[in-house]
């Protein structure tokens, strides 16, 4: 039998830049009736782990009337055994290792493996003060003052990783 394989990425479009340009799936198994844990996949010809290296596909989709490009990670393990020489049906575990992500693995309804690669982004504390000075830099009068609004609105933006201004949130600023 087939399993078909796909790499999915939840880590906000790769914020952080860190995606590899491939990834390489390791398949696990263990029979049903066995209480141990699963174990790698050896290649009989190689002696090596049965893998899988994945490099992204870019498709084009429609996505609010607009024609987008996609990167789709997907891949086939071939020729999978199903049971083992005593018929005993094998259950499989897929996983992956890559830097700065955790792994998870889910199954379609229809039998497909979804890795769900996931990275918590890097975050910073941005601190700031807004300062109301006259024109020649003196402290405001109290004229001034009585004319000041109740608040002021901070909009954050950020550059992306596609080197465009992206925004981020608004904040409302009182005194």
């Amino acid at each position: 039998t087939t399993i078909s394989v796909e790499k999915v990425w939840d880590d906000d479009d790769n914020h952080d830049n860190l995606r590899p340009d491939s990834i390489t799936v390791e398949m696990l198994r263990k029979t049903q009736l066995s209480a141990g844990d699963y174990e790698p996949v050896i290649d009989v010809n190689t002696g090596e782990p049965v893998t899988l290296t994945i490099t992204p596909t870019v498709v084009e989709e429609e996505v609010d009337g607009e024609i987008v490009e996609k990167e789709v990670w997907k891949g086939i393990f071939y020729q999978v055994p199903v049971v083992d020489a005593q018929g005993n049906r094998y259950l499989y575990q897929f996983r992956d290792t890559v830097t700065g992500y955790t792994c998870s693995s889910a199954e379609d309804a229809q039998g497909n493996i979804i890795l769900t690669n996931t990275h918590e982004n890097e975050t910073v504390l941005i601190k700031g003060e807004k300062q109301w000075l006259m024109p020649d830099g003196a402290d405001l009068s109290d004229e001034a003052v009585a004319l000041m609004p109740e608040s002021i609105r901070v909009h954050l933006y950020r550059t992306g990783a596609s080197g465009e201004e992206e925004f981020v949130t608004t904040l409302t600023v009182r005194p």
